[in-house]
Formats: structure tokens, sequence, C-alpha cells
């Protein structure tokens, strides 16, 4: 998708008409889809057909050298003196193209206050989000387990710091804008471009499509979701 350009990215608040069109068909994609290609003859054999999860259990198992991973589950090899990774791992964003310039996307989880709720516990569920989002709560979720904090204050900590190298990393990494939400624009159909995307990339993988043919499936099944519900 196109929005306009500004520090660290692109202004996805603000999308309008043909700023909305997936870029399947742009060489970016082409290079991606690529590069995708390229990676999976260094792939274990089994990797078209694993979950998240696996992926990381592979690395930390030590039958992978690299891995795409959430560091949701970086536990699994930062924490596991058991993993043959563990103490022994480089951290880097995603890979960048020709022209582009390293990212990480954000996940996570939103806390939010459904607007049904009765009127009368809004300052109740306020006063709860205060506090699991708080300083305190967060230096004590990482140390049970959790890697990153949203608090720069509480990635500064020097206890919290001497947990794990990658608390450090993903801070400097917030720090220097690689971090960024754009990639995951906030339009109603983002998740079924997704799957579009998973659908047409993983048959190329597999070899039932070639690039051509799964980009531009991809960018006609994504336009016509597009246009179905008037965005241009």
């Amino acid at each position: 998708m196109i929005y306009e350009k500004q520090w660290g990215g692109f202004d996805c608040e603000n999308v309008d008409g043909s700023c909305f069109r997936p870029k399947f068909d742009s060489p970016e994609a082409r290079e991606a889809a690529e590069y995708l290609l390229e990676l999976l003859n260094v792939s274990p054999n089994e990797i078209l057909s694993m979950s998240w999860y696996e992926r990381a259990r592979c690395f930390a198992d030590g039958k992978s050298a690299m891995a795409y991973s959430a560091t949701l589950l970086a536990p699994l090899f930062e924490l596991n003196k058991e993993s043959k990774a563990y103490n022994n791992i480089e951290y880097m964003p995603h890979p960048v193209g020709t022209n582009g310039y390293p990212i990480a996307p954000v996940g996570g989880y939103a806390l939010a206050i459904p607007s049904n709720i009765d009127s009368q516990r809004i300052n109740a569920a306020w006063d709860a989000l205060v506090t699991l989002t708080s300083a305190q709560a967060i230096k004590l979720y990482i140390e049970n387990g959790s890697l990153v904090s949203p608090r720069f204050s509480v990635s500064s900590d020097p206890e919290v710091q001497q947990i794990s190298p990658l608390i450090t990393i993903v801070d400097k990494m917030a720090r220097e804008g690689v971090l960024q939400v754009w990639p995951r624009p906030p339009v109603p159909e983002i998740v079924s471009i997704i799957d579009i995307a998973g659908e047409e990339l993983h048959d190329m993988l597999l070899g039932q499509k070639t690039v051509s043919t799964a980009l531009r499936n991809a960018q006609n099944r994504s336009d016509a979701l597009m246009r179905e519900n008037g965005h241009y």
C-alpha cells in the first residue's frame, strides 16, 4: 500500500482512495518473493508446514542457524540454558531490499475498554489498565519471562538489562525508529489481504505457481476485495 512518507516510514493514519491499493505488482514485491524462494533453499525441510512456535523451537534446538521469530518466543532460547542457541545469538530486523531500510513491524497485545461497558465500571477498568502497564508491572513481567518492555525507563533499569541482551537491543531499535506500526495499516481488509498474500506465496514456495502468477493473483484478489468495499 502507498501512504505519505514521514520520519521512520509512512503515515498510515490518513489513507484514502488509491492509497489503499496493495502493491503486489511492484518491483519491490517481486524482490521479496524471489528472496523467499532463495531462503527456501537453506531452510529446514519442514519449513512450509511450521508454525511460528515450531520455527523458534527449531532454532532453539540448534536445527537451524537463523530464524524469523517474534520476541514473544525468545525465552525459548534466551532463558533456556539447555538450548543450543543459548548465549550465542545475534538479533537484527528484517533484511532490506535494494532501496530499503531496516524496519521491524510492531506486534503485541492491545488493552482497551469496551464501548458497551457499564459506565460505573469505566473508572475501575481504567485503573486496571494503568496498573497493568505501569513500570512496576512491566518489570515484574520481565522478571517472570517476558523479554520486551514498552517503557524506555524499564529497559534502562540495570536489573532488567542483566536478564537478557535482547531487552537493550529492542530498546535501541525503538529509539532509532526501526520498530514501526505502518507495515500493518489500519484498514478493515488487512487480515484478508495478509491471508491472500500467505495463500499465494505459499503456493509459490510449494512450486505450484510462478512468482509472476502468485503476485498477479494476490494483486487481483486484493483489488477485488478493496473495490468491493468501495475504497477505490
